[in-house]
């Protein structure tokens, strides 16, 4: 417990104590932002910011903490408001989530495999086509000595799309240190559009962008944030199993990136637009609902939120949106 306008603890219970290895009589001369990694203690100092300016909302957020012996751990927290002794204080439950996070990196691990597996017979179609292009004009180079210009531009066109598409699927696939830093939002969009391209068109789908000027750049990990799009563009890609558009887009509302995926598919009935996100939940004959739960976590863990907007016979939207920071 600490009062809302002072930085220090009043009261700290044993388990506090036995989480960060600290005795109760160490904690009360600490304040919260001494159990944080120093990389992350503005998520503190804000959520400190907002208690001062009165807000008296239930508060539930994370962060790496740092224990007496220099270990990192991961902590939830919820924090409450109260009176004690007639004066403003936060109550805050702590919680170790080290394990959890262990094991939620591991879910989003598999299903990202998951995901790259399934798309590997479009990745062989897409490299097949610019091979069969490189051949052909291989074989023109041979018959005509003096070669052409053109052919040569065209054929290092294709290597290079060969390139990025085998190198995006390594990236993604391979072990990543979580670092978040500040991204442009449409280029990494346009990246995961080129690599879904091929998987849309095998299902007679065309993907069209749209991309509002002046898109500010925001703190993010990369490449958490391409397994959630390419997720959320390979479902609506499946959702129209008979072709249509799915429109990929990127805009600033209320201080916020909003990035939406619609399609023009069957639509989600709503009594199942309640358990999207759930473990095992999926609208797909072949599915395991863990893509979408996966996705949803990524995006809290970024201090951002995904809802859904489905007619059905009419399509879906999925929306997200991230803090412009």
């Amino acid at each position: 417990m600490a009062y809302v306008d002072e930085p220090g603890f009043v009261y700290v219970n044993p388990r506090l104590g036995d989480i960060f290895g600290y005795s109760q009589e160490e904690l009360v001369k600490m304040t919260a932002s001494d159990l944080v990694i120093e990389e992350e203690r503005d998520i503190v100092r804000t959520h400190q910011e907002r208690r001062i300016n009165g807000d008296r909302s239930n508060i539930h957020y994370q962060f790496r903490g740092l224990c007496k012996n220099g270990n990192r751990i991961d902590v939830e927290v919820l924090q409450k408001t109260s009176t004690y002794k007639q004066k403003p204080a936060v109550i805050g439950i702590v919680q170790d989530i080290t394990e959890r996070k262990q094991a939620e990196e591991l879910v989003r691990k598999s299903e990202l495999l998951s995901v790259i597996g399934q798309m590997a017979a479009g990745v062989a179609h897409e490299i097949r086509n610019p091979l069969t292009s490189l051949k052909g004009f291989v074989q023109l180079l041979r018959a005509h000595s003096g070669g052409k210009d053109e052919y040569y531009r065209i054929m290092l066109s294709e290597l290079d799309r060969i390139e990025f598409i085998i190198s995006e699927f390594l990236v993604l696939a391979k072990p990543q240190v979580v670092f978040q830093r500040k991204r442009e939002m449409q280029p990494l969009l346009e990246q995961i559009v080129m690599i879904a391209d091929t998987h849309a068109i095998m299902h007679n789908v065309q993907i069209l962008t749209s991309y509002a000027d002046n898109l500010p750049a925001i703190v993010c990990e990369e490449n958490q944030l391409k397994q959630v799009f390419l997720n959320l563009l390979k479902n609506a890609v499946e959702a129209m199993p008979n072709g249509g558009v799915v429109t990929v887009s990127a805009s600033v509302e209320d201080g916020m990136m909003l990035i939406a995926f619609t399609d023009q598919g069957c639509g989600i009935a709503e009594e199942q637009l309640l358990k999207l996100g759930e473990p095992f939940f999926t609208t797909k004959p072949n599915g395991t609902g863990l893509g979408l739960m996966v996705s949803y976590k990524i995006i809290a863990n970024h201090g951002g939120t995904i809802s859904v907007c489905s007619k059905e016979e009419t399509g879906t939207t999925f929306e997200i949106r991230l803090p412009v920071r």
